[in-house]
């Protein structure tokens, strides 16, 4: 799997970053520089009180997001921080719809004639929810499937992609993520790398 880079935090940031201010939410995100050590910046900004570390989404060779709780008054003092370019809210990804949990409406003639059946492969499937993924061992059997980052939260559309994957490849091994931000996205990718997972799959807009 290819390492996170600049181009992923570009589009993860969805436009001009100088663009908006915090907002009244307590939790914000906090943009390095290419050159930051994303590590260094959080001990400085955990050292302010009142700040609460949440994720934090290091790129390789440095820069990336962190996302904080904090109280508004210490927004200024942490956007001065060393390495801080930005500071402002998380971007929430939103989940895009999943068509069909089934084969019907799947054209896998190729696939099946090839024999594919996912045997050796593991997949990371990064979503904003898995709710139900441990309710249905039948569609998602616990020695295939584990949740491995964050809560299952309450959006099932995570569980919907894995069950297509399953229809799909049935003996493919599954690491779920949940996010909920893009600081999370990054640090999910990051140790999706280091599980050594041989696919990502993120249905997230």
């Amino acid at each position: 799997m290819r390492g996170v880079g600049p181009l992923l935090l570009s589009t993860l940031l969805l436009g001009d970053a100088e663009a908006a201010e915090p907002g009244p939410a307590e939790v914000i995100t906090l943009r390095l520089t290419d050159d930051a050590d994303a590590q260094a910046v959080l001990r400085a900004a955990a050292a302010l009180p009142g700040v609460r570390p949440l994720a934090v989404g290091a790129l390789p060779g440095g820069g990336g997001l962190i996302d904080l709780g904090a109280p508004p008054a210490l927004w200024d003092e942490l956007a001065a921080l060393d390495g801080v370019v930005h500071v402002g809210a998380p971007w929430r990804p939103s989940a895009k719809a999943v068509v069909s949990e089934g084969r019907a409406g799947l054209d896998l003639a190729a696939w099946d004639a090839g024999g594919l059946t996912g045997r050796g492969i593991t997949v990371a499937v990064i979503d904003v929810g898995f709710w139900g993924w441990d309710g249905a061992p039948e569609e998602l059997p616990p020695d295939q499937v584990a949740l491995v980052y964050g809560l299952a939260g309450g959006d099932p559309h995570g569980a919907a992609v894995a069950e297509v994957i399953l229809d799909v490849a049935p003996e493919v091994e599954l690491r779920l993520y949940r996010v909920t931000s893009a600081a999370e996205f990054i640090e999910a990718l990051t140790l999706a790398e280091q599980d050594g997972v041989d696919l990502v799959c993120a249905s997230l807009g």
